[in-house]
């Protein structure tokens, strides 16, 4: 299948989200999907089925798009095509963390930057007309110089974050057992206000070093302990103790969509023109438009993982290069 545009796609968790690994084999028995690094993520397939999901039950021509959008079931014998749709896993950007002063702030680090930037640059390469932060990677090489025990965060961050130090620097305290030294950088100033447009948020963007970021980021996670009762009572049901682990809300993960035209399979000609006349001659721009206006813009948010019944999953979707 061959790719010809792009949309890159932000997905700002309004609240916690479990997106479930199966059964947990260490502290916690419903662990969160992650990535090789240990940092949290979201299938492909997990976005594809909820954005089927609601096409379906969304769209008063729901099915037919579902099938244009990402090809027919794979139980329908008498049509075989792929789908022009093609979605890849959601990575995190940042994650909020709890900070001594201030409250909170937003957690990335240089190698989370260097992976959204590689995700850009296919973007780019797909056409897709991203602008806003043109010292990125400037960003990039001020991140990797960090030290051990160093943060990149704004102005406004300093003022907002930082406590006095020894010898006059000024420094933030992370989820209680992590400290860094405050650098000032305009560059990620100019990155976060794009990222997060609110410039007070912006302010709380913090860049760590990669040596501390999965610690910093696992002491991020909401983990909780889930119980079920016997009907009619207080008492616990057996096996019915459990503890479950979410990612928290505000926390922030980009993907790529990618697009293609409408293919169709090869078959006899009048099974061919059956087939054309049903789903119609979609071009790739065709494509990328419907998905756009009638399906993330529609939407405008998505119920991702599980446990939607008690308020989990809910992200809202920020489309770039539309």
């Amino acid at each position: 299948m061959y790719y010809r545009l792009a949309n890159l796609l932000f997905l700002k968790a309004i609240t916690p989200i479990h997106v479930g690994s199966g059964r947990g084999y260490g502290e916690v028995d419903l662990p969160i999907q992650k990535d090789s690094l240990g940092f949290p993520m979201i299938p492909s397939s997990s976005l594809k089925g909820s954005f089927k999901s609601h096409i379906w039950r969304s769209l008063s021509d729901g099915e037919k798009l579902a099938k244009i959008f990402f090809g027919p079931e794979p139980e329908t014998a008498e049509e075989h095509f792929v789908g022009s749709v093609a979605i890849l896993d959601a990575r995190l950007l940042y994650i909020p963390a709890r900070s001594l002063k201030g409250l909170y702030c937003y957690i990335t680090t240089p190698k989370l930057l260097e992976s959204f930037n590689r995700l850009l640059e296919v973007a780019r390469s797909l056409g897709c007309d991203i602008k806003g932060f043109e010292e990125f990677d400037r960003l990039l090489q001020l991140s990797r110089a960090l030290k051990e025990d160093e943060a990149l965060t704004t102005l406004g961050g300093i003022e907002k974050l930082t406590l006095p130090l020894k010898e006059g620097t000024r420094g933030l305290v992370i989820n209680e057992d992590f400290e860094f030294n405050a650098k000032q950088s305009e560059e990620l100033l100019g990155f976060a206000q794009w990222l997060i447009g609110n410039k007070d948020e912006g302010d709380r963007l913090v860049v760590i070093p990669d040596h501390y970021s999965r610690e910093v980021v696992s002491k991020s996670l909401l983990r909780r302990m889930r119980i079920r009762l016997l009907r009619g009572s207080k008492t616990v049901k057996p096996g019915g103790l459990w503890s479950e682990e979410d990612v928290p809300a505000d926390s922030c993960f980009y993907t790529l969509i990618l697009y293609s035209r409408v293919a169709l399979p090869e078959v006899e000609e009048g099974r061919h023109m059956e087939l054309r006349e049903k789903y119609g001659s979609w071009e790739v721009e065709d494509v990328k438009q419907a998905f756009e206006e009638r399906v993330v813009k529609k939407l405008g948010y998505l119920i991702l993982g599980g446990h939607e019944t008690v308020g989990r999953g809910i992200v809202r979707l920020e489309l770039m290069g539309g």
